[in-house]
């Protein structure tokens, strides 16, 4: 396996589209709250929660409703992972995810683009970025994240390939939490839970 897409290529393994694999993708790591508190932010429903691991199909959307959201939310050394939707990484809910004295990171990325990672301390947005161009940023500090990039490769012009791209983000996002994401954590049992249409 190629160490610089080592990550992407993980998750390609777990893809059950076979055609167009990984054509979206979200996700949201969170520091001072626990499974609990992460899905109150996210305004999940308590009772919906259930243990899912890798080898577990999720329900069919008939089984939780019309306009529904499912989110899989886990431990992740000291940290809350979060793998759901693009509404889980806007900027109200990054917000939301890192305020009081906390912090959230994520990546996401579509079909069509929209290739991002976000670092939220405080509920204040400190770096975002385009992780194909991570020379336009945005943010209250758009270098804060740098001493942890060194030795990554972002750029369209530079990498070999996306997977690359995605898999220096995995690896960015694993020195500001202190976990990599791995086999184990995606095979691990985790909590999914619904998140009901907003009212």
């Amino acid at each position: 396996m190629n160490w610089r897409t080592a990550i992407y290529d993980l998750l390609l393994g777990y893809e059950t589209d076979s055609v167009e694999p990984l054509q979206e993708f979200y996700a949201v790591w969170c520091r001072g709250i626990d499974v609990a508190e992460t899905a109150r932010r996210l305004q999940a429903d308590p009772a919906s929660m259930i243990p899912v691991n890798a080898t577990e199909p999720a329900a069919p959307l008939g089984d939780i409703g019309p306009d529904c959201r499912l989110v899989l939310i886990g431990d992740s050394g000291s940290w809350t992972a979060v793998f759901g939707d693009h509404e889980c990484t806007t900027k109200e809910t990054m917000a939301a995810l890192s305020a009081e004295g906390g912090a959230a990171i994520s990546i996401g990325w579509h079909i069509n683009g929209g290739e991002r990672v976000k670092y939220f301390v405080d509920g204040e947005q400190v770096t975002s970025f385009n992780f194909l161009a991570p020379g336009m940023r945005e943010g209250a500090d758009p270098n804060a994240l740098d001493d942890l990039m060194e030795g990554l490769r972002f750029d369209a012009g530079e990498v070999e390939s996306f997977g690359e791209s995605v898999t220096s983000v995995f690896v960015l996002i694993g020195r500001v939490t202190g976990r990599q994401l791995d086999r184990a954590w995606l095979d691990a049992t985790h909590m999914r839970a619904v998140i009901p249409p907003s009212s």
